[in-house]
């Protein structure tokens, strides 16, 4: 019996904030990069609003017939929507 192998490749360039925040972007707020409320590793990446709606992003080469998938983790301020 053969097993089927895949390879996972990360697209994102900067998938974390254990360095720096390049390449990531932010609407609405500010993003820094802390050291004080890791969930993995030693920093976390802090979105602080500045307006109604805020949101980080960052970008990846995709193509049109592939599958892909992405998670993230998100700590959000008690009482406030997330």
């Amino acid at each position: 019996m053969q097993v089927p192998t895949t390879t996972n490749t990360n697209l994102i360039t900067n998938p974390s904030f254990e360095t720096n925040t390049s390449g990531w972007s932010a609407t609405g707020g500010t993003l820094t990069r802390i050291t004080s409320d890791a969930y993995v590793g030693s920093a976390a990446g802090q979105l602080v609003s500045t307006g109604l709606s805020q949101y980080a992003s960052i970008s990846a080469a995709c193509s049109v017939t592939t599958s892909y998938s992405a998670s993230c983790r998100v700590k959000g301020t008690a009482g406030a929507s997330v």
